[in-house]
C-alpha cells in the first residue's frame, strides 16, 4: 500500500461536471464546427486540441485514481474498522487503514481532497465505464484536431492512443491469465474496447500514412496514382498492350432501399462502395487515352470509350507504376 502513488490537493472537478463539458464539446465538434467562419476556424481549432488534450488526461486520471472526499474517508474507516476482527492478522488491511486515517488528519477540514492509484484489484472490481467512454470518444472525435499541427501534435495523440490501448490490453491479460476469476463479461468488454480502438487507429494511420496501393489494409479512401493496364482495340484480333494509367481511386457511401422489420419499423442501410476509375492512358507514341466513367476492377476487362468514341478492352493489373 505504501508504494502506491498518492498525493493530497484542493483541485477537483465533479463528474457530472466533467461529463456535460465533454458532451457538448463533442457535439459541437461534430455537428457545428464546419459551419464557423474558416477566418476564426485557425483559433478554433487550436483551442480544441487544447481541450481535447486536457480532457484525455482527466479521463485517464480518473481512470487511474481514485479520489476521496473528507466524508468518503470517513465513511471508509468505519467501514473497516466494522470488519477489524474478521481482518485483523491481514497485514494489507491494516496498512489499509492507517493509511486512510493519516490521509484524513491531513485534509480534515481543509477542504482538500485525497487521490489514490488504484489497484488492479480495484480496477477490474469497480471498472469505471463513464471514463473509458469518454477516452474512446475523445480520441475518436479528436483526431481530426490532433491532425492540425502535424507531426508534433499526431505524435502526441499516438502516445495517448497507445497508452490507453497498451492499458486495455494489460488489462485483458489480467483477466484472461493471472486474475483466478474469469469474468466473461469483463473479458468481453475489453475484447470489444480493444476492436473499437482498433478501427480508431487504423483510421487515423490511413488518413494519415495511407498507401495508394488497390486492396492494402492501409490503402487511402481516395488517391489518384499510376497503374499499368492491358488494353487492346474493342473486336479486333490484336495482341494487347501494357500501358501506365492514370487512375482515380475513392469510396462513397450509398443508401439502400428502406425496408421493415417484423415490428413495422422503416430502415435504411448504408454501404461503402470502392471505385477505381480510369482517367487517362499513356500511348507509347505520346498519344493520350482519355476516358469518363470507365470503372475498373483489378483482373477483369471492361469496354470503355476514349475521347474520340472509339471503344478499348481494358483490364486493370495489379502492377503499380514506379
Amino acid at each position: 500500500m505504501n508504494n502506491r502513488i498518492r498525493f493530497i490537493s484542493r483541485l477537483f472537478i465533479k463528474s457530472e461536471y466533467f461529463f456535460f463539458t465533454v458532451v457538448i464539446v463533442v457535439l459541437f465538434d461534430l455537428f457545428f464546427f464546419k459551419k464557423i467562419s474558416f477566418d476564426f476556424r485557425l483559433i478554433v481549432e487550436i483551442s480544441l486540441l487544447f481541450i481535447y488534450t486536457v480532457f484525455y488526461f482527466l479521463a485517464f486520471f480518473n481512470l487511474l485514481f481514485k479520489t476521496y472526499k473528507e466524508y468518503d474517508i470517513k465513511s471508509e474507516i468505519i467501514s473497516l474498522e466494522q470488519q477489524k476482527n474478521i481482518y485483523t492478522t491481514s497485514f494489507k488491511f491494516n496498512e489499509k487503514l492507517s493509511l486512510l486515517y493519516d490521509s484524513y488528519e491531513q485534509i480534515r477540514g481543509k477542504g482538500k481532497y485525497f487521490y489514490l492509484l488504484k489497484t488492479k484489484q480495484e480496477l477490474a472490481e469497480y471498472p469505471d465505464v463513464e471514463n473509458y467512454f469518454f477516452i474512446i470518444v475523445l480520441l475518436s472525435v479528436g483526431q481530426y484536431s490532433f491532425d492540425f499541427y502535424k507531426p508534433i501534435s499526431l505524435i502526441f495523440y499516438f502516445i495517448f492512443y497507445f497508452t490507453f490501448f497498451c492499458f486495455c490490453l494489460r488489462m485483458l491479460y489480467w483477466f484472461t491469465i493471472e486474475s483466478k476469476e474469469k469474468i466473461s463479461s469483463f473479458i468481453l468488454a475489453y475484447i470489444f474496447v480493444i476492436y473499437v480502438l482498433f478501427g480508431i487507429g487504423k483510421k487515423s494511420i490511413i488518413r494519415n500514412y495511407g498507401n495508394e496501393i488497390i486492396g492494402s489494409y492501409f490503402e487511402k479512401a481516395e488517391y489518384r496514382t499510376k497503374y499499368y493496364v492491358n488494353i487492346f482495340p474493342y473486336n479486333e484480333g490484336v495482341n494487347n498492350y501494357r500501358l501506365p494509367a492514370d487512375i482515380h481511386v475513392y469510396t462513397e457511401t450509398e443508401e439502400s432501399d428502406t425496408y421493415e422489420d417484423r415490428y413495422g419499423q422503416e430502415y435504411t442501410e448504408s454501404y461503402s462502395t470502392k471505385y477505381i476509375v480510369l482517367e487517362k492512358v499513356f500511348r507509347p507514341d505520346g498519344n493520350i487515352l482519355e476516358f469518363n466513367e470507365c470503372n475498373l476492377t483489378i483482373g477483369e476487362q471492361i469496354t470503355c470509350i476514349d475521347q474520340y468514341e472509339n471503344e478499348w478492352v481494358i483490364e486493370l493489373t495489379d502492377m503499380k507504376v514506379n
